[in-house]
């Protein structure tokens, strides 16, 4: 069963206990045997105190839930930050360089916290006209662009026990025309094409649901 925490690493002390409590209630309410928890990143790098802080915390929640019998799955988020400053299929190579690295220090922290997902969504375009918004063309480059940032990406994680996930987006219908959009992982099929192109055994797919409830996805 898993279960995506709040931003670990933002938490303090009285956060944690209420969070770890919520986890032990659950796991005796449904007699289930493992929880899972997400580490949200809000930043592209993370000073040492701030990286410290987060692996202290996971560390508390992964101890004090397995004395309860229970086991912990970790898995990390990738920043969310703009996509003008995130994005493995951004137009900018700087961008692009800088989201690889941000990409490759969420899989240090992933073997740091024994997690063995590291999510991230693959992003889009940043400024579109409303005819690039229907033109076949566009789309194309931008899974170009991202198939050559996950390529690099996956080839760094050959032999390491960590999957590079990447997640769905949700998008408002209305705003999608003719099977395009500019944002990259909407449609089924750019998954299939992704994951198909690039063939590797570190490359998996994460599905959220978006359940909206009050604006937000769940």
């Amino acid at each position: 069963m898993f279960v995506p925490a709040h931003t670990i690493w933002l938490l303090g002390d009285k956060d944690i206990k209420a969070r770890l409590n919520i986890s032990k209630e659950f796991l005796r309410d449904v007699s289930y045997s493992s929880i899972g928890f997400e580490a949200l990143q809000k930043e592209n790098s993370l000073s040492k105190s701030k990286r410290d802080a987060q692996v202290s915390k996971i560390r508390r929640i992964r101890r004090e839930i397995s004395s309860e019998g229970a086991e912990t799955f970790f898995s990390v988020h990738t920043p969310y930050t703009p996509i003008e400053r995130f994005c493995l299929a951004s137009e900018s190579q700087v961008v692009r360089r800088r989201t690889i690295e941000a990409v490759k220090k969420c899989v240090e922290l992933a073997d740091d916290i024994g997690a063995q997902v590291v999510n991230t969504h693959p992003g889009g375009i940043v400024k579109i006209t409303s005819d690039d918004f229907k033109n076949p063309a566009v789309k194309r480059a931008t899974l170009g662009r991202l198939k050559e940032s996950l390529t690099v990406l996956v080839g760094s994680l050959e032999g390491r026990g960590v999957t590079l996930s990447i997640e769905n987006l949700p998008y408002p219908i209305e705003e999608m025309s003719e099977g395009y959009s500019p944002l990259i992982g909407i449609f089924p099929g750019d998954f299939l094409e992704l994951i198909g192109d690039i063939g590797s055994r570190n490359l998996g797919l994460k599905v959220d649901f978006c359940l909206r409830a009050d604006n937000h996805c769940s």
